[in-house]
């Protein structure tokens, strides 16, 4: 898929960790491995296939209801918590968002 300004070539992705929304419908499938109350905030850490990282920590809010007990955790991103990286030079790939 393309990226409307940006030109055609391989990138990494990075998602802030409060770039995530629980969804149930959401395009996003995680592998969930622990859930951890802090305060307002609940941290969902996870994995994913496609991560570089062993771990995927999600920042969401303490109103949210997850089941510390499932398999998987599916999530929307927020397009402002997207950034992308091109994959050749390391640097950030500026989008216009309005």
């Amino acid at each position: 898929f393309g990226v409307k300004g940006v030109a055609d070539q391989d990138v990494q992705v990075g998602i802030r960790p409060e770039g995530f929304e629980l969804d149930e419908q959401g395009a996003m499938t995680c592998g969930l491995s622990r859930v951890e109350v802090m305060g307002r905030d609940i941290s969902v850490v996870c994995t994913h296939k496609a991560c570089e990282n062993a771990a995927i920590r999600a920042i969401i809010d303490a109103q949210n209801d997850v089941d510390a007990e499932a398999d998987v955790v599916r999530f929307r991103l927020k397009p402002g918590k997207i950034h992308l990286f091109s994959k050749e030079t390391g640097l950030r790939i500026s989008l216009n968002r309005q």
